[in-house]
């Protein structure tokens, strides 16, 4: 996992700050996201801070581009 603020720009589409976290299958995710109780703490904080939106977005690579 790695966090930081969001970069300003129009593309944040006004979220500050940034989490990533990858996981090497769909189920160490749903481990993580279902059963992990340090997962169930970090929510529990998050739910009671005064949070405007929260976006969460899972994918899987498919191509690696070369630049």
């Amino acid at each position: 996992m790695v966090v930081g603020p969001a970069e300003p720009d129009q593309r944040s589409q006004g979220y500050t700050l940034i989490s990533k976290t990858e996981f090497a299958s769909m189920e160490d995710m749903k481990f993580y996201d279902e059963e992990c109780k340090a997962h169930a703490e970090i929510k529990k904080v998050v739910r009671s801070l005064a949070v405007d939106g929260i976006m969460t977005v899972y994918f899987k690579p498919q191509k690696i581009a070369v630049m």
